[in-house]
């Protein structure tokens, strides 16, 4: 796809005169088959724990109760809905982010097939596609380094991080694990039309990048990226040449035809499944968002302790977005390193410059730059693939040391890759076991809405309505205090009215009557707010205006059914018969 740099050609002549020089060695260096092949090994074992993990999360709604993914008799709407577009309480209740990933849905369904439903096949699927990026990422970092034991320590780099857990382990982090595999497999097909020496090898590569290409952008929306990579590709196989402006319009020039394609695939997106992006957000509070984004981003790559699903929860105060200093501070500084890097070695290092420039290209789709509606800044598996970046600029710095001391940091860098594999085993175990991962998710971010609902959840199927209660309050509380820009305070509220209703028994028919007029009240579009006064419950909420208004709004069903269900414990049952046809 596009036409290849210029002295392409000159990449093989050097190769050559390496393999030349290797002959005069007393021992052969390793064959760099084997060492994919021992990095497709490596990368499966330190995730293999979470194979008798359980549906965990995303994982309910998107593979487990999703009938959409359990059959192919669907395929088409796969590709004509959103990824999300689940059920009719999805798409009421949801902030639909508006995904489309056809292929990952049909990976659910292959496996859905081959095991009948149970997790452990879901889980083997991750481990194998994880295997297959490891190979991948050590024959691309072959051709982008030139030397095989430098790229062997690169890909263990990239492999190993803890960060890949959470899309390894994880069922529904498979987007990454694909999309990934995809973007590499893509990079294959152009170097095969780099090195190609005849046209049928070049029209061979041709057809791999090209079906790479569809395939990763039916995975994940960060298969834009491929420019880049492609770019990165056009770089080695011009020699790996000093980054000046002659040689910067030739990657351009490399890339453009993959960038026309990442262009046409956003516009495409636009006109019919447009991505949802966060209400009216000023030049000031985006930046904030993206240097915290950035801080988030250092913190998980170089100290990966406490990874987390919910890393960089969105609060606000008063309505208006609250951001972390520290972390705005990290990002920035985050970011000037990585510039003066880059500046510093495009000469006399330009595999540091190509590497981080490589990283950066890849994490910002997913540095709020564009601000989404997601509850999260960012998640550790936006860093699956643009960790290769910064292995990449890692090693190629290595590369410049004197021999003696290149070994040992070789050999430091080989060392800390298997910490990390350790650190991995350890983050992949938090997915094998539901309780446990949200207990730790709660002691992590005590004010994590998600996992308040989950305890809520939990104490409800035990019948523990008094602790639901509790918890539904300790929601509010939260919610209003630090979340009120998205008015999730009113899932508590009603919540709260549900679990008063079964704690209150049917002799307090005052109590249970003031709990229906509530949430008749709520439930009335023409009502401004709406009001409950017991002896321990005090509450009034604008139904009519703001965020939470809107939101209970969009419970009236559920208020309706409650309603519907206090009358008929109270013997109204021709009302409360009418409420729930009406609730219906």
């Amino acid at each position: 796809m596009g036409e290849l740099p210029d002295g392409a050609d000159e990449r093989g002549a050097v190769e050559a005169a390496d393999d030349a020089r290797a002959v005069g060695r007393k021992a052969r260096p390793p064959r760099p088959a084997l060492l994919a092949a021992a990095i497709a090994l490596l990368a499966v074992p330190p995730f293999a724990v979470a194979l008798g993990g359980p549906w965990i999360w995303d994982d309910h709604a998107l593979v487990e109760c999703n009938s959409w993914a359990h059959s192919f008799s669907h395929w088409t709407r796969w590709f004509t809905h959103d990824f999300w577009d689940l059920d009719e309480e999805a798409r009421t209740f949801s902030r639909l982010m508006i995904y489309w990933r056809p292929l990952v849905t049909f990976s659910y369904a292959v496996d859905w097939k081959l095991g009948g439903g149970e997790p452990f096949v879901f889980h083997l699927t991750n481990l194998l596609s994880e295997g297959l990026v490891g190979l991948l990422a050590f024959r691309a970092l072959h051709r982008w380094i030139g030397r095989p034991i430098p790229a062997l320590v690169a890909a263990a780099l990239f492999v190993l991080h803890p960060t890949k857990a959470e899309s390894v382990a994880w069922i529904a982090g498979r987007t990454d694990v694909l999309c990934a595999a995809f973007v590499l497999l893509a990079c294959e097909g152009w170097a095969m039309r780099a090195r190609g020496s005849s046209p049928r090898a070049r029209g061979a590569g041709f057809a791999v990048e090209a079906l790479a290409t569809l395939l990763a952008y039916t995975t994940k929306e960060q298969a834009i990226v491929i420019p880049a990579f492609i770019a990165v590709e056009a770089w080695a196989a011009l020699g790996r040449p000093a980054i000046e402006l002659p040689v910067a319009r030739k990657l351009a020039r490399a890339g453009l035809p993959q960038l026309g394609l990442a262009a046409a695939y956003l516009l495409l997106r636009r006109r019919f499944l447009p991505f949802i992006v966060a209400g009216a957000i000023g030049a000031a509070d985006r930046a904030k968002m993206v240097l915290e984004s950035f801080g988030h981003y250092a913190r998980s790559t170089f100290w990966p302790r406490e990874l987390s699903v919910q890393q960089g929860l969105v609060h606000s105060h008063h309505g208006r977005l609250v951001f972390h200093a520290s972390y705005m501070a990290a990002g920035a500084l985050f970011l000037a390193t990585l510039a003066a890097l880059s500046l510093a070695a495009r000469r006399r290092a330009p595999g540091v410059t190509v590497g981080l420039a490589l990283f950066f290209a890849s994490i910002l789709p997913t540095s709020n730059v564009v601000p989404t509606a997601m509850m999260t800044l960012v998640s550790d598996r936006f860093l699956y693939l643009p960790m290769i970046g910064l292995a990449f600029a890692l090693v190629a710095a290595i590369e410049l040391l004197a021999e003696r001391p290149r070994r040992l940091a070789t050999v430091a860098a080989g060392a800390c890759a298997l910490v990390l594999g350790v650190a991995s085993v350890a983050r992949a175990d938090d997915f094998t076991d539901d309780a446990a991962f949200w207990a730790r998710e709660r002691r992590l971010h005590p004010d994590s809405l998600e996992a308040i609902r989950v305890e809520i959840s939990r104490a409800e199927r035990a019948h523990d309505f008094r602790k639901a209660l509790a918890l539904a309050a300790e929601g509010q509380r939260v919610a209003a205090a630090s979340y009120s820009h998205v008015g999730d305070e009113a899932d508590f509220i009603i919540f709260g009215a549900r679990f008063l209703a079964l704690t209150t028994p049917d002799r307090e028919a005052d109590r249970l009557r003031a709990i229906a007029r509530f949430c008749d009240e709520a439930a009335d579009a023409r009502a401004q707010t709406a009001s409950l006064t017991l002896s321990d419950v005090s509450i009034t909420v604008p139904v009519d205006r703001g965020s939470v208004g809107k939101r209970i709004r969009l419970q009236r069903p559920l208020l309706l059914a409650l309603d519907a269900s206090i009358l008929s414990s109270l013997g109204d049952d021709q009302r409360a018969l009418a409420l729930a046809e009406e609730a219906q």
